[in-house]
């Protein structure tokens, strides 16, 4: 399993055309966001889906002593499937 970090560097979708790639089958890429990222999840979803992602999970973290808060976006990327399309030896 991989994990993936990345923190205040891009927009998500943008972000997730980076990351998903460098992340294997099963791992998770984890990016560090302001509390208010519902637009940019909105734009990055087409881009999760063409990378093989599952739904996005958020948590928001709140600042101590200070009235911040973050969110951590976790997505992980779908296991490939076990069964080869290509059957070794044999021409179908």
């Amino acid at each position: 399993m991989t994990l993936v970090v990345s923190r205040a560097v891009a927009p998500m979708s943008r972000l997730m055309e980076w990351c998903l790639p460098l992340t294997k089958a099963g791992g998770y890429s984890v990016a560090y966001k302001s509390a208010d990222i519902q637009a940019e999840m909105q734009e990055a979803l087409p881009v999760m889906r063409k990378q093989g992602a599952e739904l996005p999970t958020d948590h928001t973290i709140p600042i101590p002593h200070t009235e911040i808060s973050r969110t951590l976006i976790r997505v992980r990327r779908r296991p490939v499937s076990n069964r080869s399309p290509i059957i070794s030896g044999r021409k179908r």
